[in-house]
């Protein structure tokens, strides 16, 4: 992948992150159910709002950054640094919703998380070496 591709995704990584916080700033100010109040009338929509925003921002973020790796002590396994700062950021926001009277910790939440930001590393880890030059 090319500098100046690494360099797109950097940018679209870093306006979705702006996208998500607002997105949360809503959730945390109780604001947010004006804007996506059809999840509810999807079965699992909150679940699937959880996975696809963090598993965006993931994948974004490890294709601005596909050397950014984690050699797992002791194995062959590798691990997206990348993926592992959007998890930590993902535990801490939900984490943070104990604060919020219209929030509320959810292990669902987190799971739906963790499953988009795993499938993200694999399919970016895929489409980085699909365009590696060998």
């Amino acid at each position: 992948m090319h500098a100046s591709q690494r360099r797109l995704f950097s940018l679209l990584c870093l306006g979705f992150l702006g996208f998500l916080v607002v997105i949360v700033y809503l959730a945390d100010t109780g604001q947010g159910q004006k804007y996506w109040a059809f999840l509810a009338k999807i079965p699992g929509g909150d679940k699937l709002g959880h996975f696809g925003l963090f598993g965006t921002l993931a994948l974004l973020a490890d294709l601005a950054t596909p050397h950014w790796r984690w050699r797992v002590p002791g194995s062959t396994l590798s691990l997206s640094i990348a993926s592992l700062l959007v998890f930590a950021a993902a535990l801490m926001e939900e984490i943070s919703q104990a604060w919020f009277p219209t929030r509320s910790f959810d292990l669902g939440d987190l799971a739906a998380d963790a499953l988009g930001i795993t499938l993200a590393a694999v399919l970016a880890r895929r489409i980085h070496k699909r365009h590696v030059k060998t």
